[in-house]
């Protein structure tokens, strides 16, 4: 007897071709939330790293200030921030509120450089003084610092390399009794800066982190931080956000400062002890500009839309 089969033999090339179509597309989907789980963990991940980096950062911050606020101020500061009315201090009288603003900016930018040669150089001015004879302020460099990224001249570097050694340099140094163990915060890596072995830390895409002490005049988180929560409410009406300068003496314009007869007006001089900052065009416009930790997130660059903040971090519990 002959025993005849009616079942196929095998798929058609449609069907095998609408078969592998649906692989491909499970295989895309599924590699698709593979890598946004992937790029959400890295992100978490940073975002852990600069909020530990950003509490050490408070704790410095908050000794540098606290110290500030008890130190003698140089005999210069008094002099420099002298008052010329209209003014809360008399015409000619020192004003001990601008000169501790004055005096706490300046150790700011002494403790907490955002630039190697900030980190070298003296912060100097020259005063004349109502009787006609000078007063030189000078406050030297860290020895730490100097000692640490070695004279200029070691090669050239980028403002994101530099701020990321000198996050690690500000985070390392003991103040007040603070500590920071930089090994629980983020991994660290050993790479040349400035012709030198720096350490820096490292974000999950392997990048530096870096610090800024001041918002740049252009950069769209200036806006920001002058708004809130990182303000209240009372300093957006006054339009006086700064920390270290709550009563806006040296926000205060040029005719409410000293102007000797045979000299340029105070203002302009205490402005001029900062020296060419890259950062600010004013450093006494009354703008709250940090300090704060920054990564260039997932595009690896700075200064774009992915960047991650560690202020944001502290209101939102997320860095971007």
């Amino acid at each position: 007897m002959t025993r005849h089969s009616n079942g196929r033999a095998g798929f058609t090339l449609i069907e095998l071709l609408v078969v592998l179509s649906i692989i491909a597309l499970l295989t895309a989907l599924t590699a698709g939330a593979v890598f946004r789980y992937r790029a959400s963990a890295m992100e978490k991940d940073a975002d852990k790293r600069l909020l530990k980096l950003d509490i050490g950062l408070q704790q410095q911050l908050k000794a540098v200030i606290d110290k500030a606020k008890t130190e003698e101020m140089p005999q210069a500061v008094l002099e420099i921030t002298r008052a010329s009315g209209p003014s809360p201090a008399l015409p000619g009288a020192f004003d001990n509120a601008r000169a501790r603003a004055l005096h706490m900016k300046i150790r700011l930018q002494q403790e907490m450089p955002q630039t190697l040669d900030e980190a070298r150089k003296n912060v100097t001015g020259t005063i004349i003084l109502p009787t006609g004879s000078t007063v030189v302020i000078t406050y030297p460099p860290k020895q730490a610092y100097v000692q640490a990224i070695g004279p200029a001249g070691g090669g050239a570097t980028t403002l994101p390399d530099e701020g990321a050694a000198l996050l690690y340099l500000i985070l390392t140094q003991g103040r007040g009794g603070q500590t920071f163990d930089p090994e629980g915060a983020a991994p660290v890596q050993v790479r040349m800066i400035a012709g030198l072995p720096m350490k820096i830390f490292v974000d999950p895409w392997d990048q530096p982190i870096v610090f800024r002490r001041t918002a740049g005049d252009t950069e769209p988180i200036l806006a920001e931080l002058n708004n809130l929560p990182y303000v209240t409410a009372d300093q957006i009406t006054s339009k006086n956000y700064d920390p270290l300068d709550p009563n806006g003496r040296l926000r205060m314009p040029n005719n409410t400062w000293y102007q000797p007869a045979n000299g340029p007006n105070y203002r302009d001089v205490a402005k001029s002890v900062f020296g060419n900052n890259i950062f600010q065009a004013d450093p006494f416009d009354g703008s709250n500009r940090g300090p704060y930790i920054v990564s260039g997130g997932r595009d690896k660059v700075f200064s774009t839309d992915d960047d991650l903040y560690s202020f944001r971090i502290q209101q939102y519990g997320k860095g971007n």
